[in-house]
């Protein structure tokens, strides 16, 4: 979805396959920020550099934003780190799903964002799209949202 993301925008980016050696280059501590939006229901955990750790690190964060009924939590993480892609699965395992990818968003290139809904039911019958492409994304997040939660 990110290459028809990039490829519908008119961006040009490589993609290649995950080196199995970027974890092996990773610090054992990641650093992270979080911004809570009580007002909102939304919090935003921001990756600020990855380590071995980054999910157990998350976890601690996600487990504190849902005891404080913050509904929508979003996980941002830069995409040029070669290890960030390996490190997407133990994300998903905590119920985290792609939701989008912001080019030029992160201090070192393209963002992608995952988000993970606290107890929060979607329904796509509400949700208008303004371009086909919309609709793809909006399905391929909803249809990911649903594989995670399955999991």
């Amino acid at each position: 979805m990110i290459e028809k993301i990039y490829a519908h925008a008119g961006i040009d980016r490589s993609t290649s396959a995950p080196d199995p050696r970027a974890m092996d280059t990773l610090a054992a501590g990641a650093e992270i920020d979080v911004d809570v939006m009580p007002a909102y229901g939304q919090a935003v955990i921001s990756v600020r550099s990855l380590g071995r750790d980054l999910a157990k690190l998350v976890r601690a964060q996600l487990d504190e934003l849902k005891f404080g009924k913050i509904d929508v939590i979003y996980l941002d993480i830069g995409l040029s780190a070669a290890a960030a892609r390996q490190l997407v699965p133990e994300l998903e395992a905590l119920g985290f799903s792609f939701c989008g990818v912001y080019p030029e968003k992160h201090p070192d290139g393209d963002l992608l964002r995952l988000h993970y809904l606290n107890n929060q039911r979607i329904d796509p019958t509400l949700i208008v799209t303004a371009s086909d492409m919309g609709k793809q994304l909006l399905d391929y997040a909803l249809a990911e949202s649903k594989r995670v939660r399955a999991a």
